[in-house]
């Protein structure tokens, strides 16, 4: 039985082809077929897919698309058949050079297509199927209901009655495959036992005005959890979230201080994570802020570092101790030429201004050996752990460092 029929038994799934080389069309006509795919609309040019009323076609599982036809480029039609819904996996196949297909493959998912790949139209018949299977055997995203937020009341009132609920996902040292740390992040324990999640919390925590009262919650639970490990024998550093208005808040740095202080830690057990984009405004706020946090003891983290505008002069005068790259330059790494460049300078800047290097986002055993070819400190992602609530991780970092 072929991939496509197993994953759904019920019904033979079926494409859309786009290419106007009769012979390299019947060979992915071939490849689909063994794999139980039936070829439902064959289309050879711009010219004939103009006279095709796209969004009267009846929907397939995948389309698989040249991006360059003898009298034309592809690129307002992937527009046109996102518009119309016709399928959500897509197969680019390119003879171009690869910033350029990587280009439009960003290009087709910023349209909405769930799914995309890029076939070089060179690959042997095997890697065309390998990349049919591939593409059929990636989950596409759930069609669930979107998350309703909470209201401002909603959120209000958790924190009111101190239902924020940190769950830490560990960070890994590399050299030594141990838990050294975790990220602490955000949750809501509701009434009935149902986690909520930050999607649902962060539009009503807006209008809290009860920020600084959530952070010193997750504090709490942080230094906390710090401290039990302290006592496992662990030294174990808890990253928690803050904003550039927090940090401003001299009131605030001393409470944190405080917060620390009433547990037994230093303050080098804890981390203060703030993204590139907050950090990169205004220069005399940053450094202000950033200097204060740091005299205190504080580590300080540029997180989802790549996603925002860097400027070199500022992370040469911002006292950072951690430099934490985004998902988007990890994600992908072991196959993605480019994505790994990018990897790679990031953690070399990191190394070069004498920061902890952290990889984001590890989700699979590829781009972990990546990572790790690249010379990175630590690395959080789903290759080792989900966040997960307190008693959990104890277990979990017990078994993960010998101590069970």
């Amino acid at each position: 039985m072929s991939l496509a029929q197993r994953a759904t038994p019920e019904r033979q799934l079926s494409a859309l082809v786009i290419e106007d080389d009769s012979f390299f069309a019947g060979q992915l006509g071939q490849q689909l077929a063994r794999l139980g795919v039936r070829t439902r609309h064959e289309i050879g040019s711009l010219a004939e897919a103009g006279a095709v009323d796209i969004e009267a076609l009846a929907p397939v599982d995948l389309a698989l698309v040249n991006l360059a036809l003898y009298d034309g480029d592809c690129l307002g039609l992937l527009r046109r058949l996102a518009q119309a819904r016709i399928a959500r996996r897509l197969l680019l196949i390119s003879a171009h050079s690869y910033s350029i297909a990587r280009t439009v493959q960003a290009f087709a998912e910023v349209l909405g297509f769930a799914v995309v790949q890029v076939l070089d139209k060179a690959a042997a018949p095997g890697a065309v199927r390998v990349a049919l299977e591939q593409l059929l055997a990636t989950p596409l995203p759930g069609h669930g209901p979107r998350p309703v937020p909470l209201s401002v009341h909603a959120v209000a009132s958790a924190i009111a009655e101190q239902r924020i609920e940190a769950f830490y996902q560990p960070k890994i040292q590399l050299a030594t495959g141990e838990v050294v740390g975790v990220e602490a992040l955000m949750r809501i324990r509701a009434p009935d036992g149902r986690i909520v999640f930050p999607a649902e919390i962060l539009p009503g925590l807006v209008g809290t005005g009860s920020t600084s009262l959530l952070t010193l919650q997750m504090l709490r639970q942080a230094a906390a959890l710090s401290a039990d490990c302290l006592d496992l024998g662990q030294s174990i550093s808890c990253a928690i979230n803050v904003s550039t208005a927090e940090l401003a808040d001299y009131a605030l740095c001393d409470e944190m201080a405080g917060v620390v202080a009433e547990h037994g830690i230093d303050p080098c057990w804890i981390t203060l994570e703030v993204t590139e984009g907050e950090m990169m405004g205004d220069l005399a706020a940053t450094l202000e802020n950033a200097a204060r946090v740091r005299m205190v003891g504080f580590g300080l983290a540029i997180d989802d570092f790549g996603a925002g505008y860097s400027s070199f002069q500022r992370l040469s005068t911002i006292p950072f101790s951690e430099l934490k790259v985004d998902r988007a330059f990890i994600h992908g790494a072991a196959h993605d030429e480019r994505t790994r460049l990018i990897a790679k300078v990031c953690g070399e800047i990191g190394r070069t201004f004498g920061l902890r290097t952290v990889a984001e986002g590890v989700e699979t055993h590829a781009d972990l050996d990546t990572i790790r070819e690249l010379g990175f400190d630590y690395v959080q992602g789903w290759v080792y752990g989900k966040a997960m609530p307190r008693n959990e991780f104890i277990a979990f970092m017990q078994k993960a460092n010998g101590l069970v």
